[in-house]
């Protein structure tokens, strides 16, 4: 049994990540699925709706918007959910990010990945994908 903790932001990060999953989990993994964010709004409800929808058949999952309020942010919400639901694995979308775009606003995949202290894979998403040559 696995217990995987899903970090989204949005339906394409939600389908990638489901696009994943859908053919390695069992029924005895474990789904927590999760949007971060400051302001739930329809998009966050969406993005997790279609998570549980998706892998809900195969596995449980718990799926909910999380608001990190003024502190702490996504990472740090991750982080603590992980340690609530006692995650074997974190999964969570890649996106591509210029130089600027990280030292301006950061990147949460790359801050996991010095913060996290269980697995964590991720899963790029097509959009940010560079084409083959």
């Amino acid at each position: 049994m696995t217990t995987y903790l899903i970090g989204t932001d949005g339906e394409s990060a939600s389908t990638a990540i489901c696009d994943h999953l859908e053919s390695r989990l069992t029924a005895d993994d474990r789904v927590r699925a999760v949007y971060a964010t400051s302001s739930a709004d329809e998009e966050a409800r969406q993005a997790v709706q279609l998570i549980e929808d998706r892998l809900g058949s195969i596995a449980p999952v718990d799926a909910g918007v999380v608001d990190f309020g003024r502190e702490g942010g996504p990472v740090m919400t991750l982080l603590a959910e992980a340690d609530s639901t006692d995650a074997d694995q974190m999964v969570v979308g890649l996106r591509r990010h210029s130089r600027t775009e990280r030292i301006i606003v950061g990147s949460v995949s790359h801050t996991l990945l010095e913060k996290v202290a269980i697995p964590i894979l991720l899963v790029p998403l097509p959009e940010y994908q560079t084409p083959a040559e």
